[in-house]
């Protein structure tokens, strides 16, 4: 599992037939709202639009404050992927699973 410093926590899976790897992000303060991608940027894309519903859903300003903390932490991991990797090229993150000779989505150093 790698945790970012903008709370957004991304950890590799499969799917449930076991044949396909698949990315899931969600927030550390909102576990319950995730996403699966192919990519981490695609899984925090998708995560994204979840928060967006949870925050539709807010009734009160004690609820949505959070919720929009959380949305603004997940568009700035969406942001520093787009700025570490070359645009057009397949993102992976540095899981001991990744094939080799992919592109870290996130600086090792």
């Amino acid at each position: 599992m790698i945790t970012d410093t903008c709370h957004v926590v991304v950890a590799p899976g499969m799917c449930a037939c076991l044949s396909v790897r698949t990315v899931r992000t969600h927030h550390h303060e909102f576990p319950e709202n995730w996403a699966q991608g192919g990519t981490p940027r695609e899984a925090a894309a998708h995560l994204i639009n979840q928060l967006v519903r949870a925050l539709e859903a807010a009734d009160s300003d004690r609820r949505r404050d959070p919720l929009v903390k959380a949305l603004a932490d997940v568009r700035d991991f969406v942001e520093s992927l787009e700025s570490t990797t070359p645009e057009g090229t397949a993102s992976a993150c540095n899981y001991p699973n990744c094939p080799e000779g992919t592109t870290p989505c996130r600086p090792t150093s």
